[in-house]
Order: structure tokens, then C-alpha cells, then sequence
């Protein structure tokens, strides 16, 4: 008898006794039948085809592994591409059909005194500091007074033009 299962986006085969199916083998071996790009999620085996090594299946053919696309909510990106997904997180779509993302942040603000705060969804405005704090100008953060020129850094300006400490 044959059991399926699908781990990693890989339908994986193995072959079993009538009797270890009431107590599964600890370590199976699998049969590999089908390869999937990353992104590519399939509803059957059967919508697999069989590749030849160093192809992974699109979900409708064989491709060079370096040609997989991502996908993300039905949408095909090449490599390259760049899309937001429904977190705001900002991803790139890699050789090899790879996902690499990075959180969301807000782009820097037009007024040098304020800094970007997301309201909602992917949406940010501009604010100035909250009192006693002032924006740090190489990575627009805002740094408490106490902290500026304290001798720890902060952030990357805070420690520079600062007088020495009274002896």
C-alpha cells in the first residue's frame, strides 16, 4: 500500500505494510514523484508532471528551477518584482521563485522635524516628536532628551558635537 503526504509543497510517497498503517514506520522512506516551485500549491498529484532533475513543476509544466515565479493571492510576480503583502511587509520575488520580505516602514517625511507613524492598513502621516524627545536625522527615530548626547549611541547623531562630561 501507498501513502501520501505533502511536506514543504512536496508530495512525498511511501510505501507501507497492511499492518504499519495501524503503527506508521518512525523513519519512511519517501518517493519523491513531484517538485513544486516555492509558491506553487497544488490540489492533487495528479496536476503534477514528472521533472527531469534540476526542473521544479509551475503547477502546469516543467521549468529551469531559476525560472520560478512567486505567488501571493493568485498573482504571478517574476523575479525581480516587488509587491506589498495584506501585512504591508515589502517583498521581492528571488531567483528561484523565493519570497524574501521585510517589515513595513514608513518613508521618510518631507519636514526634517517629523517622523513617519503608520495609522492604518499600509497608510503612515508625518508627527513631530512627543515633547521632551528630538528626531534623530540619519534614521528619522525620535531619541528622549536624556538619551542625546549621554554617551551611549542611540542613534547614529546623538553623540556627535557633544560636550565633554563636568569633571
Amino acid at each position: 500500500m501507498i501513502i501520501c503526504t505533502h511536506i514543504n509543497r512536496e508530495f512525498l510517497f511511501f510505501k507501507v505494510n497492511e499492518d504499519e498503517i495501524k503503527t506508521p514506520p518512525e523513519t519512511p522512506t519517501p518517493i519523491r514523484i513531484c517538485d513544486v516551485c516555492p509558491s506553487v500549491v497544488l490540489k492533487a498529484q495528479s496536476e503534477c508532471p514528472k521533472c527531469l532533475p534540476g526542473q521544479l513543476s509551475d503547477g502546469k509544466s516543467c521549468i529551469p528551477k531559476n525560472n520560478c515565479t512567486c505567488i501571493n493571492d493568485d498573482i504571478k510576480y517574476p523575479v525581480g518584482a516587488s509587491f506589498l503583502l495584506k501585512d504591508c511587509k515589502k517583498c521581492t520575488c528571488t531567483e528561484g521563485g523565493v519570497q524574501k520580505c521585510e517589515d513595513f516602514e514608513c518613508k521618510r517625511c518631507k519636514n526634517p522635524n517629523e517622523y513617519g507613524v503608520r495609522i492604518d492598513g499600509c497608510n503612515c502621516i508625518c508627527k513631530p516628536c512627543p515633547p521632551g524627545s528630538r528626531i534623530c536625522p540619519s534614521s528619522g527615530v525620535c531619541v528622549s532628551e536624556e538619551k542625546w548626547c549621554d554617551g551611549t549611541i542611540d542613534c547614529s547623531d546623538d553623540e556627535i558635537n557633544c560636550l565633554p562630561p563636568c569633571a
